[in-house]
């Protein structure tokens, strides 16, 4: 008899298998890739979750050659809500950047072996505080002993609130070419907040400021409605001079965050589109767990995709017009001067 078949009849029987994961998992979940601007990202978009409406939330990301630290002016967290944040996959969040619960520890874990949390509400009397030793949670006999201990701590100030993650102990090396490469990283990729003042980011005392491209026109505004009340939104025009090294296209969002940067959605890869430069938002449309891309087999990406070729065939059209008049005022230059 075969397996399909015995399962068919029922002739089986069931027992329980234990399927906790090992403890290894926390550390792994680091190993996915992440370069230092992309880990850095992650922890401030927690911050921009916890952002309170009644004040603009500043996030002030210190890194040295053996430190890092994320500390924000946001609401904070009480003791169960601290918890659950060092639940590898617990979320309660919807529609915010922080949605798949695994980001901190991943962050964290991708850049050292070690990394603190400190966190208060405020008009609250206590801040909590955990701390994870790579060494010491690996170290345990059981390898499915999940437990862990966090401390309370009286605050001396009531209205104090926010929350301090400190990574030590760091796994790779920090330049100073490293650090202008998170300050540009994080100004592109919170672009919208920052430019509506809800946010402002300082990475080592400097302020990340959205830098605005050179176009040639005002650029075009567009919006799709769709279905469900989703819609694709954004702008586009045409850069001065193009790029001969890929910087064209789009830099693609998700709910004010940027997931990919001079992303060809909707356009050809094209030495005669290179001026071509823009903004899509698609809050809808979903993305990986470490938010480095989009899901790109998904319905709502293709659906995405053949809208905004359509959107974009006279911009298109235009930037190989413009390419073509360049390429002939070049060589009509370069005869008039023989």
């Amino acid at each position: 008899m075969t397996t399909l078949m015995a399962l068919r009849n029922g002739n089986f029987r069931t027992e329980q298998i234990d399927i906790t994961p090992d403890t290894s998992m926390l550390p792994k979940s680091g190993k996915t890739g992440y370069s230092l601007p992309q880990a850095i990202a992650e922890l401030v978009d927690n911050s921009i979750d916890a952002r309170s409406s009644n004040e603009v939330l500043e996030v002030r990301v210190v890194i040295q050659s053996d430190y890092i630290s994320v500390k924000d002016n946001g609401l904070g967290m009480d003791k169960s809500t601290a918890r659950n944040a060092l639940v590898l996959g617990y979320s309660e969040k919807k529609n915010q950047l922080g949605e798949f619960g695994i980001g901190m520890k991943a962050a964290c874990t991708s850049l050292g072996k070690k990394f603190n949390v400190k966190t208060s509400k405020k008009g609250t009397k206590n801040e909590y505080f955990y701390s994870y030793d790579e060494d010491s949670w690996l170290s345990k006999r059981k390898r499915d002993d999940w437990t862990d201990s966090i401390r309370i701590i009286d605050k001396e100030n009531i209205d104090e609130h926010g929350t301090l993650v400190e990574i030590e102990d760091l796994t790779r090396k920090v330049s100073s070419a490293r650090k202008k490469d998170v300050v540009n990283d994080l100004s592109a990729r919170f672009a919208p907040f920052l430019l509506n003042g809800e946010v402002k980011i300082f990475v080592n005392n400097s302020e990340c400021i959205p830098e605005e491209p050179e176009l040639s026109e005002t650029k075009k505004e567009f919006e799709i409605i769709l279905p469900n009340d989703n819609k694709i939104y954004g702008w586009y025009g045409l850069l001065k001079h193009g790029s001969n090294r890929g910087l064209y296209g789009f830099n693609t969002f998700r709910r004010g965050r940027m997931i990919t940067s001079y992303d060809k959605l909707g356009i050809p890869y094209h030495p005669t589109v290179s001026k071509i430069i823009g903004e899509i938002h698609m809050n809808h449309v979903p993305v990986s767990s470490n938010k480095k891309g989009w899901e790109t087999e998904s319905d709502e990406y293709k659906e995405a995709e053949s809208l905004l070729k359509k959107e974009f065939m006279k911009i298109v059209a235009k930037a190989r017009e413009s390419s073509m008049n360049e390429k002939i005022d070049k060589d009509v230059l370069e005869k008039t001067e023989l």
